[in-house]
C-alpha cells in the first residue's frame, strides 16, 4: 500500500509542478530586481522600469504596475523583478519567448495609452523565423479593440515557444525576437526591442508585457516608456492528459491495495 501512495503522490507532485518560463536568447533569462525607489532612479538608464515618458511625467511600464506618479490610483501589481540583456547590463534583451510548460495561456490587456486604434497585439511560434514566423501569427488584442479588461483564452495554441509581437498603426511589425525586426520602411534597424517583461513573486506563473509601439525609440527618449500596451500574462499549471493518466494510475494502485488490506483480514 505504501508503494501505491507513493504513486499517487508523484502524479499529483508532477501535475502541479508545472510552470512556464521565460527564454532569452535560447537560454537562461536575467532579471533584475525592480528599484524601489523610483524616483532616485529616474534618468538613469534603466529599461521600461523609469524611462522619460512623453505621455506625462513618470508615466511608463514601471510606475502603471506599481500605480506610482502618474498612475496614482490605479492596481499595485507588485513586479519584482525585469527583464534585462544577458550581460548583465540594463540594456533589453535582444530576444525572449515563454517556454509554455502548461496547457493553460490566459492574457488580459489591462493598460492601454496609445492613441493608434489600429495597432495589433498577438502571439506567434518563437521557433520560426522569417515568413514563417509571420505566418504563425495569432492576434489577441486589436484591431479596433483595444480595451482594458478584454480577455483572450490562448490555451489552445499548437507551438510551444511563445513569442509577442506588435503590428502598429503604419504597418510595421516588431517582434520580442527583435533579430526578425525588419522594417525598412521605419528606418528602424532590426534589433531594437520593443518589448519589456516583468515578473511577481507571489505567482510563478504571471507575467506582465509592456510594449512601445513608436519606431526608433530612443531608451531615455519621450519614445521609451512601454506603456503602450500592457498585457498580464496567466499560464495555470494545469495538468497535462499524461498527468491525469499517471494519477489515475496512482489512485487505482492505491484501491487495489486497500482491497487486498480488507481480503486480508476477513
Amino acid at each position: 500500500m505504501k508503494i501505491s501512495i507513493a504513486i499517487g503522490a508523484l502524479a499529483m507532485v508532477s501535475g502541479f509542478a508545472l510552470a512556464d518560463t521565460i527564454q532569452e536568447n535560447g537560454g537562461s533569462p536575467t532579471f533584475v530586481n525592480v528599484p524601489s525607489n523610483l524616483t532616485a532612479g529616474l534618468g538613469t538608464g534603466v529599461p521600461y522600469w523609469d524611462n522619460v515618458s512623453g505621455d506625462g511625467l513618470n508615466k511608463n511600464v514601471g510606475y502603471f504596475l506599481t500605480a506610482t506618479g502618474g498612475f496614482s490610483g490605479g492596481t499595485n501589481y507588485n513586479p519584482n523583478q525585469y527583464l534585462a540583456a544577458a550581460s548583465g547590463t540594463p540594456d533589453a534583451p535582444a530576444a525572449f519567448n515563454l517556454v509554455q510548460n502548461t496547457n493553460s495561456l490566459l492574457l488580459s490587456l489591462i493598460g492601454i495609452t496609445t492613441g493608434n486604434t489600429t495597432d495589433v497585439f498577438g502571439v506567434y511560434d518563437a521557433s520560426k523565423t522569417g515568413a514563417q514566423a509571420i505566418a504563425s501569427e495569432v492576434a489577441v488584442f486589436g484591431p479596433g479593440t483595444l480595451t482594458v479588461g478584454t480577455l483572450s483564452n490562448n490555451s489552445a495554441l499548437a507551438f510551444a515557444s511563445v513569442g509577442f509581437y506588435l503590428t502598429d498603426s503604419a504597418g510595421a511589425t516588431w517582434f520580442s525576437d527583435s533579430t526578425q525586426n525588419i522594417n525598412g520602411s521605419t528606418g528602424e534597424a532590426a534589433g531594437h526591442q520593443h518589448f519589456s517583461i516583468f515578473t511577481t513573486g507571489s505567482d510563478p506563473n504571471t507575467f506582465y508585457v509592456g510594449v512601445e509601439d513608436w519606431t526608433s525609440n530612443s531608451g531615455e527618449g519621450i519614445n521609451g516608456d512601454y506603456n503602450d500596451i500592457i498585457v498580464k500574462i496567466n499560464a495555470d499549471a494545469v495538468p497535462e492528459p499524461a498527468t491525469f493518466g499517471m494519477l489515475g494510475m496512482g489512485l487505482v494502485g492505491l484501491g487495489f491495495a486497500r482491497y487486498r488490506a480488507r481480503k486480508n483480514r476477513a
